[in-house]
């Protein structure tokens, strides 16, 4: 077992190129999984008044889903309560600094709380999240940064079980492995190879039956597809282990 060096590599440069990087370049061009068509609709179809974003990176998801709301809130008591969650605390950061900023008119009139939980998606809930439950629960570009074997990543659809309501909803998505990309795309194979030797990437081996049957254990029903190199999941029905 590998110890989590994923969390190293979000400091306050690659941050701030992250959005860029990731969203606008390699998901469109390494992965073929676009944000814009694919990761944006999900995340913003599933998002709920009570939302919990694991793994976090720049928080693009959660910032992007509120301005494309037709209009904000403008009475009434209806809170939108985000919960970000991430083993970087400089993702933490940068994530809720820029929600609120992006957002500084829900937040000032009182329409937005953004509150932080630091944790590993493998370890036991964090205790900010005790005795808490959410509507729904994200996890996009996460599961391709832990390390493996990737059995052993299936223990965060544990958590998001125990954390959701019951008719909370668990949406994601993650870089698969090398199996699952294309041969001529040189690239890919490039960066995977770089970010695995740098501990940024373990998902080398990652293949969608292994989170298929993690999600299935965890979920009574499950929604999955592969969009270019990507696993794009849906998991509603969480179940109640005894």
């Amino acid at each position: 077992m590998l110890p989590n060096l994923g969390a190293y590599w979000y400091n306050p440069f690659t941050l701030k190129i992250y959005d860029a990087w990731v969203h606008r370049f390699n998901m469109n061009r390494v992965w073929f999984c676009p944000t814009e068509t694919v990761l944006d609709p999900l995340f913003r179809e599933n998002f709920s008044p009570r939302h919990l974003d694991v793994g976090v990176a720049s928080g693009y998801f959660p910032s992007a889903a509120l301005a494309h709301r037709a209009s904000p809130p403008t009475g009434g008591s209806q809170v939108q309560q985000i919960t970000l969650m991430d083993l970087s605390k400089n993702s933490l950061r940068k994530a809720r600094r820029r929600i609120e900023d992006d957002h500084a008119a829900l937040t000032s009139s009182g329409h937005l709380s953004v509150t932080t939980a630091h944790g590993d998606v493998l370890g036991p809930v964090p205790e900010e999240l005790q005795g808490r439950t959410f509507e729904s629960v994200s996890m996009f570009n996460l599961l391709h940064c832990v390390p493996g074997p990737q059995d052993r990543k299936n223990q965060a659809f544990a958590l998001a079980a125990r954390v959701l309501a019951d008719d909370g909803v668990l949406v994601g998505d993650t870089i698969l492995g090398w199996r699952h990309h294309r041969p001529w795309n040189v690239l890919a194979w490039f960066e995977m190879a770089v970010l695995g030797i740098f501990g940024a990437f373990g998902n080398w081996s990652d293949t969608p039956d292994v989170f298929e049957r993690g999600l299935k254990n965890e979920f009574g029903h499950v929604e999955t597809r592969v969009v270019g190199s990507v696993l794009v999941f849906r998991a509603t029905k969480p179940r109640r282990h005894r």
